[in-house]
């Protein structure tokens, strides 16, 4: 094999969001002096008996096929020995053994990129936020990350094309999976200046447990998060989250209190992100970093400039006159949180309810609940991240979690 198929056969043997791949980079081991390893070299390097399991099963024409349908589809194949490799991916507690890629990798180590995101059902309000502030901010020469899903996603990426700027779409899934398929067209116009990245091999399905896992990528990717619009918990605040961890600038829009929609963006700033309400908020932040990337002297799109909200489903839309007709429903701080309780609930199984149970000691880092549950920590953390989006873990000051 090639150096780059080694690299491929460790991130299909060890998945995404590994822990592992930054032990193995730490020690200054590359993919193909894994392969050559034996079991117990394995141990030692840091990798479980799971690991190395996977890894075994991996074969050769596996990962010549995931080659063949990569040339197929035109995409190519970063690895971290490669210049190529976006740097900053590299620095994260997870970084991947391989990216795929369609469009101009270039892209991905622009100087200032900024990852927008916010709910798939938001309002006309944050939609319109969403694609007006990506339309400013790729007039000025900053590239706009998202996620290629509905909603605020799409008004991200459209405001950034829109302005003949430059978006970058991080996948959860393969790059040849059409999904989803109402964006076809999106990232075929996204491909003409932008970039699609996924750390998924192709022919990988949007499982439900990729996106957690994926929107450390969107952190990593930006310079600093932009949360349009987004409930308590949700992907969109994930996202934020991982980017404070790695010390990235936050900002929020600041949205109607009466929105359940709005809830995430609104806490975000209560705790210390900034309020963006204009593009220039965000611009002022990096201007004097890098001033030859940002074109201050691009005249910013008015807010009158921005299209009919024809970029999302009808359904996803609010109706203003029932929303008048309807009670408005509060959340009182007494009630809205459920009851600790000693028995976890019925629903929970398998890797969550090891979480839960660690957690019921009391407040625990991440790094704990790695440690202390024997399962890859690409399962953890997708457990992890899907009880918190759920509300039955929350995320406390220092980045532990505890029980709600």
């Amino acid at each position: 094999m090639c150096e780059k198929e080694y690299w491929i056969w460790l991130q299909a043997g060890l998945g995404a969001g590994n822990r592992a791949v930054a032990r193995l980079l730490d020690a200054g081991l590359d993919a193909k002096q894994v392969y050559q390893m034996s079991d117990e070299e394995m141990t030692s390097a840091g990798l479980t008996k799971k690991d190395i399991c996977r890894l075994r099963r991996i074969k050769s024409a596996d990962i010549l096929q995931v080659v063949k349908r990569c040339q197929s589809s035109q995409m190519e194949i970063l690895t971290p020995d490669m210049p190529e490799f976006p740097e900053k991916l590299l620095n994260l507690y997870a970084p991947p053994a391989a990216l795929y890629v369609k469009g101009n990798v270039d892209n991905l180590r622009l100087p200032v990129n900024i990852t927008v995101v916010g709910t798939r059902t938001c309002t006309k309000y944050g939609y319109q936020a969403a694609f007006h502030l990506s339309q400013g901010l790729a007039a000025c020469g900053i590239g706009v990350v998202s996620g290629l899903a509905r909603g605020i996603d799409s008004a991200a990426h459209k405001g950034a094309l829109h302005a003949d700027g430059i978006t970058i779409g991080v996948a959860a899934c393969g790059l040849d999976i059409d999904y989803p398929y109402e964006n076809t067209a999106m990232k075929r116009d996204i491909l003409k200046r932008g970039t699609l990245v996924s750390e998924y091999c192709p022919g990988t399905p949007p499982f439900g447990g990729n996106f957690p896992v994926r929107n450390r990528l969107l952190a990593g990717i930006g310079a600093g998060v932009l949360v349009a619009e987004a409930g308590h918990h949700s992907g969109a605040m994930i996202t934020a989250h991982y980017a404070l961890e790695q010390g990235k600038d936050v900002f929020a829009v600041p949205n109607n209190i009466f929105e359940t929609s709005a809830v995430g963006a609104n806490e975000l700033i209560r705790q210390g992100a900034k309020a963006v309400s204009d593009v220039m908020d965000i611009i002022e932040e990096y201007i004097s970093l890098y001033p030859q990337a940002i074109r201050i002297h691009q005249q910013v799109p008015q807010k009158e400039e921005i299209p009919s909200f024809s970029g999302v489903k009808e359904e996803s839309v609010p109706k203003w006159e029932q929303a008048l007709q309807e009670p408005v429903k509060t959340q009182n701080k007494a009630t809205a949180q459920p009851p600790k309780t000693i028995n976890p609930p019925v629903e929970l199984e398998g890797v969550a309810m090891e979480i839960y149970r660690m957690l019921q000691t009391g407040e625990t880092g991440a790094e704990e609940l790695l440690a202390g549950i024997d399962k890859p920590s690409n399962e953890v953390l997708a457990a992890l991240t899907e009880l918190e989006i759920s509300g039955i873990v929350r995320r406390t000051a220092g980045g532990r979690f505890s029980i709600l």
